[in-house]
């Protein structure tokens, strides 16, 4: 099952927190944790707990076993720019970018289920792909008859545009 955590405007650039991302991207997310706790670098902060959150929440929320998540992705992107002007020689001004960031993670793991008791909501969820299987070939796809017929028996008017050049010009 997949879990995914957002953190949204940080006031970090994305070149700056990706350095951080790309050393842990991949690997459980116990390792990733305890080694962005080594790094000494303001975005690993940051990272370390947006994975931490998201580690609770797949874990209180969907009960998975948090020794077995694993971080599937770890995506940043840019968020909003604050556009500040600086004063220069000459009467000038220079644009200064304070650029942020968006970042998620997406954990996947296994739930934790005691021996011997089947999972009900993963059945309630549609996340059984046997029951999805059966349930495509229990139903047949809607036909669209109708809507064939309906096209058909109306005349298609030319749209706006098209009326407008067609005009005679004088």
């Amino acid at each position: 099952m997949k879990v995914t955590a957002r953190l949204r405007h940080l006031n970090i650039s994305p070149r700056k927190v990706r350095a951080v991302a790309d050393t842990v991207r991949g690997l459980r997310a116990k390792e990733a944790d305890g080694k962005l706790g080594t790094i000494r670098r303001r975005p690993a902060l940051a990272v370390r707990k947006l994975l931490r959150s998201a580690i609770a929440n797949a874990e209180n929320s969907f009960g998975l076993d948090p020794q077995t998540l694993q971080i599937e992705r770890l995506l940043v992107d840019g968020g909003p720019v604050l556009k500040r002007y600086r004063p220069r020689a000459q009467g000038r001004a220079a644009l200064i970018e304070h650029r942020t960031s968006h970042v998620t993670v997406v954990l996947e793991g296994e739930r934790a289920l005691p021996a011997g008791r089947q999972d009900k909501t993963a059945i309630v969820k549609g996340e059984s792909k046997a029951i999805d299987q059966i349930r495509e070939k229990a139903e047949p796809a809607p036909k669209k008859e109708f809507e064939i017929e309906k096209k058909v028996g109306r005349e298609q008017k030319p749209s706006f545009v098209k009326r407008l050049f067609r005009r005679k010009t004088v």
